[in-house]
């Protein structure tokens, strides 16, 4: 399993920043993970998804991708030419 935590800002036009992950809602693109109320995406699986936030009137898209560890991998690319 793995998990991520999203942060999520608020920023106003007098320049107010404030910690939106409370108040914001999460849409999940993909049934690979999913997000608790307060921004912690958690899956089982390998994959990408997409988390649309939404706070207010403002939504924005948050694109993930888990690869799996494979510790034995060995970069075999080709071979330098200059």
């Amino acid at each position: 399993a793995w998990s991520q935590p999203l942060q999520v800002t608020a920023v106003f036009d007098d320049g107010r920043r404030v910690d939106a992950r409370r108040r914001a809602v999460y849409e999940v693109g993909a049934p690979i993970a999913t997000v608790t109320s307060d921004g912690v995406v958690t899956g089982e699986k390998a994959g990408e998804t997409t988390i649309l936030v939404r706070y207010l009137d403002q939504h924005t898209p948050v694109n993930l991708a888990w690869i799996p560890s494979r510790p034995n991998f060995t970069w075999r690319g080709p071979e330098p030419r200059n």
